[in-house]
């Protein structure tokens, strides 16, 4: 019982010594990675969060936020206060990790037509649509608005338009559609 909680100090320990030479956060994230959060001890789950929130890696200050509001609410230690904040700071995380709603991504995309990150939101959303119709008629829209697709995610549209056009009998179609793909790579 006592040797996650010795492991979860001793990495927590370890993570410090690490901090005090320059540039070593991400060094200090994976010593503390190596714990399971419940067995890190409240300095060290402190610091999990700290670490991963700097380095903008949400998911893992999430567990360390919320585990570390839990043992205060259950200990009754701390005020109120305290564990208000680091609920509140959860839950501003946990927002952040949301996925965008379409809509939003639209937003997005149409207020800046080269947000890479909008773009591959949707044509991973319009690629989900269960009507082959709907869905080529998404993408291709998208093709047209999105300046910013990777080339590989261009290449993956095309062929799902391709195969549209085929499976409706347009060969012709989905020839140019394919050819069109390989020729912008």
């Amino acid at each position: 019982v006592r040797a996650p909680a010795v492991a979860g100090a001793l990495a927590a320990e370890r993570a410090r010594l690490i901090l005090a030479q320059p540039d070593r956060a991400n060094d200090a994230l994976t010593v503390l990675r190596g714990v399971p959060v419940a067995a890190l001890p409240p300095d060290g789950l402190a610091l999990l969060a700290d670490l991963a929130e700097h380095l903008e890696v949400y998911d893992e200050a999430l567990p360390a936020l919320e585990e570390l509001a839990a043992r205060l609410r259950d200990a009754g230690q701390g005020d109120a206060e305290a564990t208000r904040d680091l609920e509140a700071r959860a839950a501003a995380l946990a927002e952040r990790l949301r996925p965008a709603t379409v809509d939003e991504l639209e937003a997005a995309l149409g207020a800046d037509p080269t947000n890479g990150a909008a773009a591959e939101g949707l044509a991973i959303a319009y690629a989900q649509i269960e009507d082959s119709a709907e869905r080529a008629t998404a993408l291709s829209g998208l093709l047209k608005r999105a300046l910013c697709l990777s080339p590989d995610r261009r290449k993956a549209i095309y062929a799902v338009l391709g195969e549209t056009a085929e499976s409706s009998g347009d060969l012709e179609g989905a020839e140019e559609m394919l050819r069109t793909g390989f020729d912008e790579l």
